[in-house]
């Protein structure tokens, strides 16, 4: 019978894995008799809310020695409610979550003992689960990797160059990769290599929050340039997405300007067309240091690459006029249109006392998008360890993907410079209204970390893209090892597993491996 066990993990240290991730509660696995394996890359999975201080401001909390037991159809997690020294704050009572799948977990809050439906003297730090349980909880926290590749044992001639490897991977889920064929002397086989998109890491030093944009015929490339101060909005265009990357001078069409009041933190500008119209969506600072939400509109018929071909940065504003955010800085804008609605969604930040960056969404018209049409809803605060840590309390870069008609909204958590960065999900049923923070599940631990990526660390405040491929590719920024606040444009595959869930921490290497696998062969038939 397989097993599950719940932990926590020693604290590392303030960078790498400080009480804020330790204390939380961790799962690993072992079937049969075999030795137990650590999910989720040992990373924590379950993270109680902080509390927040009658200044607004977030309290650091963990969960501490972790137990689970099963009742009924769901299982029960639950956890002692402890401070960042590991105090129990919360005696007579438990932290607890609750699952009936492996794949989503409730959130219940702190609970009474007397109050739960089991009798807490049953829980302990295993359960045995059955051999579903057990596939569901690795296809959902096991490392996603390349298995084997299918293809058909013959072809005929006419048919191969339109032939296809499809490359499985551990979980099931597959991808359909060209192949560059190669006919034997005697025409009776073929042997191909796979191919694979991949871009180097890193395609672009010291450019933060990149977007990659395919605009009438040509692709475009957008980003916070630290290699300047992040002062200035550049831009860089070519025929290809590698030609982005190639030698590539970008183009200045936002400059710093003092009668404007364009000083500083030109930050995370992104493409977006809205009512027909191309926006750049980007935050901008004066004099004093406060950024704030702009929209800027390239004028009909006139080329990206100039500066007089976008019209004058405007604020966004509420539907009155008034400030977005009064008292507040406003920054990382998207936009996204669902249900026939348009809506936008940022970051906004109050400081003295610092209450964390939050995710505000509202609704707007495509005719004016810089006005909004409804009240700002918040929709997300950084409550759980991994979002507030190193020293960091961050919501910010929301970013969104569609999988079918299912909303996947991005966002990023953690030191934005730094090893702690990571992105987690919103998720959105078909149908269901954004405007309400119900609707929306948040991810329970992070989607993309630095333990995911052998060669980068940090890999966060992402947008996507459909390559020439066809593929939806993750481009964020990232830091070599060990190379904290030296942030470059990293590009990698988003794979959609067994389950049809987005996966962002898939490396090339796991993608389509460096080896022999990549070389197949085929009988020719009538040859």
């Amino acid at each position: 019978m397989p097993l599950l066990k719940v932990y926590n993990r020693a604290i590392v240290d303030a960078r790498t894995y400080p009480s804020a991730l330790a204390q939380s509660v961790h799962f690993a696995v072992s079937a049969a008799e075999d030795g137990f394996e650590a999910l989720n890359y040992n990373y924590g999975i379950l993270f109680p809310k902080a509390q927040i201080s009658p200044q607004d401001t977030i309290l650091e909390r963990g969960a501490k020695a972790p137990r689970v037991v099963r009742h009924g159809p769901a299982v029960y997690f639950l956890a002692d409610y402890v401070d960042p020294e590991g105090a129990n704050l919360a005696p007579g009572q438990v932290y607890l979550w609750k699952t009936e799948d492996f794949q989503r977990y409730r959130d219940l809050g702190l609970t009474d003992v007397s109050r739960l439906p089991f009798d807490v003297s049953l829980a302990g730090d295993t359960l045995s689960i059955t051999l579903p349980e057990l596939d569901s909880l690795l296809h959902r926290f096991s490392k996603l990797r390349f298995s084997h590749i299918e293809l058909p044992e013959e072809t005929s001639p006419d048919r191969l160059n339109s032939l296809s490897a499809k490359v499985v991977y551990s979980d099931g889920s597959f991808d359909e990769k060209p192949v560059r064929w190669e006919i034997s002397p005697d025409a009776r086989s073929a042997r191909g290599e796979v191919l694979q998109q991949k871009y180097p890491y890193p395609s672009a030093c010291g450019w933060a929050d990149p977007v990659v944009y395919f605009y009438q015929g040509a692709w475009y490339f957008l980003a916070t340039n630290d290699n300047t101060g992040d002062v200035g909005l550049y831009i860089r265009r070519a025929a290809s997405v590698e030609g982005l990357f190639a030698d590539n001078e970008p183009s200045l069409i936002l400059p710093y300007d003092e009668k404007r009041g364009f000083i500083q933190t030109f930050w995370a500008p992104e493409f977006h067309q809205i009512g027909g119209e191309l926006y750049i969506l980007l935050a901008i600072g004066g004099r004093v240091w406060s950024p704030h939400s702009h929209m800027m509109r390239l004028k009909k018929g006139c080329d990206p690459l100039l500066e007089s071909s976008w019209e004058e940065p405007v604020r966004v504003v509420r539907a009155d006029g008034s400030d977005l955010a009064p008292g507040k800085i406003t920054l990382d804008m998207t936009y996204f249109q669902t249900g026939g609605k348009h809506y936008l969604c940022w970051s906004q930040r109050r400081y003295n006392p610092d209450s964390g960056s939050m995710l505000y969404i509202a609704e707007t018209r495509p005719e004016t998008p810089w006005i909004l049409k409804s009240e700002p809803v918040l929709l997300s605060r950084p409550l759980y360890g991994w979002e507030n840590q190193s020293g960091t309390v961050n919501n910010e870069g929301p970013y969104p993907l569609f999988v079918g008609d299912k909303l996947y909204l991005t966002y990023s958590g953690g030191a934005a410079g730094g090893y702690s960065y990571v992105v987690g999900y919103l998720e959105l049923e078909p149908g269901l209204d954004p405007l309400v923070p119900e609707n929306w599940h948040k991810s329970p631990c992070p989607e993309s970390s630095s333990v995911m990526f052998c060669d980068r660390e940090g890999p966060a405040h992402n947008s996507f893209f459909t390559g020439e491929d066809g593929k939806t590719y993750f481009a964020c920024h990232a830091q070599r090892i060990g190379e904290d606040n030296r942030r470059n444009t990293s590009l990698t595959r988003v794979q959609i597993n067994a389950k049809g869930r987005p996966v962002l921490g898939l490396e090339p290497q796991e993608d389509l491996p460096e080896d022999d696998r990549r070389f197949v062969t085929v009988r020719l038939q009538n040859s």
